[in-house]
């Protein structure tokens, strides 16, 4: 051919991306990605003018007549492998010019080549979300396919892959990214049926108060940092640090762990650091909650437990007193009340069992509660947590239980402010039964109150069946483990092709880590143990609070942001008083796979059979089974009364993410 004959294979490799100007002008032709049959080319000049591009391989084999100069332009239908010569003709200054350039497609057989650099060069920002300009130097085939992975830690979502089109090459923008979280990005070539090697990027984006400066009409502030609490003389002090930008008020709350304390809560002006109060009116442990509040919304809550040493002196000096009095005026009084409560027991005991074995379908109690559709609201006394409808905006579904569905929704609260919540909504054809559990429910959070391990009632709408409690970000234990689990096989997958880079070789981002960040999906034993025992920390405060919660299973329990546990669901609960026993008598839906033997058998449930509920779900994660699976369920108090379990003492060995 005439081309191979006038080019050595030496001076096509040279003479690839070579443009040659026969006048000085403002017009230019560049190469901007290439295929096997395919050039892409970018044009630069006046807009509006006559122009014509032809294309040779030995003689012409394209032509183009523009009025307007297209920034991008593909030529198509080439052969491989082969150096074609691209002519821009124009008028200037009623002048025929010429510019031409010199590119090549690629062989069918070509490499693909790692990109050799790529960095961010610009923060955006978009409101509640970020962008970021991801820009990247191509490899010596500067080919046209790329894929980007961003992998977002710490949050379940699968990886995003985006694909850019020709005009973003090099100058891709990100979109829709999170404030003050860790992604690893990964940029690669590929073509059909291969992919070349990915060059890893990880950054931290900044947080929303560092893209704008602390304005607290766009960001919600940050929480509280340094919380300290000082007891002296039953006088208490809470302190925290100072923000670098005070918010407008921090809610202030106090949480005896003594259900029969009241809580107090108050609102705090943003220039304090500090609160103090009295430490008689409290039990003898307590819990201080406290969050910034601002125009935007509030901040992360944080908390701290506290012995109330002012109750254990009180505790004693009463104690004293009374064993004075008891010695010297009631103890005869006391024996003498011993013997005849122990004979009235004894006749309560006699008619009760009689009283059972009488009750039948005909008792007007039974016959009351199973009237339908008797009431079209929640029997709920109390209106302190009555929320008007209109103040709940219900977003997408998060979940579904055995009687109502639950939506992420916005909540608005005084001064027009929102934040998060989740919302139980009774399923359209929901019976009476339903919605007398809806209401035990309501009655059975008032009663729990506030705990950092407990999923806390917001409110409740009566007229809507609504039931609105905190929300949990993260979602429930046994999916968000389920993920870390089906996420790690793919870091472990990427890091046996030796394609993430390692510390070393990390890139941090302009704003660098901030204290925020979380490691999510680093899990280790230490971490399973960690939400076990936040859990129990839960379950310790129901029992104190007198309440089984009776369906207590990884898939009850929720995550926050940080990776708290909390216990959720108290459909199934109940309240109990003395004994700490609860003895169930009537036909419902239980967790049967879940549930102690003692619970199973003879229907009884206390703050122990509880626990056994917590000891499956975690232990039994890494080999993926539930207690007992194999076996049908009309065989499961055999084979319990019998002593059989799953080995799940060699799976928590294993246990480790």
């Amino acid at each position: 051919m005439v081309r191979i004959l006038a080019f050595s294979w030496f001076l096509i490799g040279t003479m690839q991306f070579l443009t040659t100007q026969k006048y000085t002008t403002d017009v230019s032709i560049s190469l901007i990605c290439r295929r096997e049959r395919m050039l892409i080319i970018g044009l630069e000049g006046p807009e509006y003018n006559n122009y014509t591009i032809s294309v040779y391989d030995d003689v012409l084999i394209q032509k183009k007549e523009f009025s307007v100069l297209p920034k991008i332009y593909a030529i198509k239908k080439l052969k491989s492998d082969i150096l074609y010569e691209i002519r821009l003709n124009f008028n200037s200054n009623d002048t025929d010019r010429e510019i031409i350039s010199h590119f090549s497609t690629l062989s069918d057989d070509y490499n693909l080549t790692r990109v050799v650099f790529a960095n961010f060069t610009q923060i955006l920002s978009r409101g509640s979300l970020l962008s970021l300009i991801l820009s990247w130097t191509p490899g010596p085939e500067r080919i046209c396919d790329y894929d980007i992975l961003i992998w977002a830690k710490g949050y379940m979502q699968d990886l995003v892959q985006i694909s850019p089109e020709y005009h973003e090459l090099y100058n891709t923008e990100l979109q829709d990214l999170r404030f003050s979280t860790n992604y690893s990005v990964a940029i690669y070539p590929y073509t059909e049926g291969r992919e070349g090697p990915k060059y890893w990027v990880n950054f931290t984006t900044p947080s929303c108060n560092e893209i704008n400066d602390y304005n607290y009409t766009i960001c919600q502030p940050a929480e509280p940092e340094g919380l300290t609490i000082k007891e002296k003389e039953c006088n208490v002090t809470v302190n925290w640090s100072r923000p670098f930008v005070n918010p407008d008020s921090y809610v202030f709350e106090i949480v005896p762990h003594n259900g029969s304390y009241e809580r107090f809560h108050t609102e705090i002006n943003g220039n304090e650091s500090f609160f103090s109060f009295d430490a008689h009116n409290y039990s003898d442990f307590f819990t201080i909650f406290l969050k910034a509040e601002a125009i935007s919304g509030q901040s992360q809550t944080v908390y701290k437990e506290h012995k109330n040493l002012c109750y254990e002196s009180e505790e004693s000096n009463n104690s004293a007193n009374f064993n004075m009095l008891l010695l010297y005026y009631t103890i005869p009084s006391v024996l003498v009340m011993a013997v005849t409560f122990s004979l009235i027991c004894l006749a309560v005991v006699k008619v009760k069992k009689t009283i059972d074995l009488n009750t039948t379908e005909d008792d007007p109690k039974v016959k009351e509660m199973k009237l339908p559709n008797e009431s079209k609201y929640l029997q709920v006394d109390d209106l302190e947590y009555e929320i008007p409808k209109e103040n709940i905006t219900l977003l997408e579904v998060i979940g579904e239980g055995e009687f109502g569905i639950v939506h992420r929704a916005k909540y608005t609260y005084e001064k027009g402010k929102q934040k998060d919540v989740a919302v139980k909504v009774l399923k359209e054809h929901a019976t009476y039964e339903d919605k007398k559990q809806l209401e035990k429910e309501v009655e059975v959070m008032k009663r729990v109150g506030t705990h950092a391990n407990i999923v806390s009632l917001v409110g409740y709408c009566s007229s809507n069946f609504l039931l609105v409690v905190e929300y949990c970000s993260q979602g429930n234990l046994q999916i968000f483990l389920r993920n870390v689990w089906k996420t790690k096989l793919l870091i472990k997958e990427l890091n046996n092709s030796g394609e993430i880079p390692n510390d070393t070789g990390v890139f941090n981002f302009l704003y660098g880590r901030t204290d925020l960040e979380k490691k999510h999906l680093s899990l280790t034993t230490t971490d399973l143990i960690s939400f076990a025992r936040q859990i129990s920390i839960g379950m310790e405060y129901l029992s104190r609070n007198r309440v089984i919660h009776r369906d207590l299973a990884a898939r009850n329990v929720l995550l926050t942001s940080n990776l708290t546990a909390k216990i959720s669901d108290f459909g199934l609960s109940r309240d109990i008083y003395e004994e700490n026993v609860y003895k169930k008598k009537t036909v419902a839906r239980l967790p049967i796979k879940w549930m102690a033997i003692e619970s199973l058998v003879h229907h009884i449930f206390t703050t122990q059979s509880d626990m056994v509920l917590w000891r499956s779900p975690v232990g039994n994660y890494d080999s993926r089974l539930l207690p007992l699976s194999d076996a049908p369920l009309r065989e499961y108090m055999q084979t319990l009364a019998a002593g059989l379990q799953d080995g799940t003492a060699a799976s928590m060995q294993r246990a480790s993410l």
